[in-house]
């Protein structure tokens, strides 16, 4: 893999030395890419995949804390600008509730993915 590495290199500089264009650099790599075999990996032992596993990431007090401040600032700014448009307090209110809970659904499915 190195020197596939340093071919790729030595190509970029030619590039960059005007010996050949970005059209025959493009090409050059790719049959350099094409000659390359699929390389088999050898099986792996139970231990050696629970030591590649890396421990799921998992959201920080400091983000759930961030995220629910942004979610109130968010109710109430609909809120304000829901009742300053519509004149009905509680219509304003049904809508930024709305809103709130279509961010927090759109939150919970990033979160999982």
């Amino acid at each position: 893999m190195t020197t596939i590495l340093e071919e790729f290199r030595r190509l970029e500089e030619a590039q960059k030395r005007g010996e050949i264009d970005k059209k025959s650099l493009a090409k050059l790599r790719q049959e350099i890419s094409e000659m390359v075999e699929e390389a088999e990996l050898a099986p792996t032992t139970a231990t050696e995949e629970t030591d590649r596993q890396e421990p799921a990431e998992d959201p920080t007090h400091s983000d759930l804390l961030r995220f629910t401040l942004a979610a109130i600032g968010g109710l109430i700014v609909c809120v304000l600008l829901g009742t300053w448009f519509l004149r009905d307090p509680t219509l304003a209110l049904t809508l930024g509730v709305t809103v709130l809970a279509a961010i927090v659904i759109r939150a919970s499915q990033e979160l999982e993915d």
